[in-house]
């Protein structure tokens, strides 16, 4: 499974077989994205995953098993930006800036809201 929590929230998971291909996880985590920009994943115990050099390794081959908690960032090249942006974002429309769609925070919303 993977879970990632925002401003609280519980808001992104996912079960997937240990004989997935780690590519799966990073297209599962890029179809979430509102702007689907370079990132990086690290594992709690593992650190760095590489995106590339991983992706077709399966879960397994990558020792994310029985469960792994993955979290996600931008990529160096890009974070300084994507912050910058979202905060401008936030100052104009006084929203809470997300990287999100915004069906899927919104349903985390209401699931948190019960």
């Amino acid at each position: 499974s993977i879970h990632k929590a925002y401003n609280g929230l519980n808001y992104n998971s996912g079960t997937f077989s240990v004989y997935e291909k780690f590519c799966t996880i990073v297209e599962f985590v890029t179809e979430a994205l509102e702007y689907p920009l370079p990132f990086v994943i690290f594992d709690a115990g593992k650190g760095l995953i590489d995106n590339e050099q991983s992706g077709q390794k399966t879960l397994l081959d990558l020792g994310l098993i029985p469960s792994a908690i993955l979290t996600f960032n931008w990529h160096p090249d890009v974070a300084e930006e994507v912050e910058s942006q979202l905060n401008n974002l936030h100052a104009t429309t006084n929203d809470k800036p997300s990287y999100l769609k915004h069906d899927l925070l919104q349903i985390a919303l209401e699931e948190n809201a019960r």
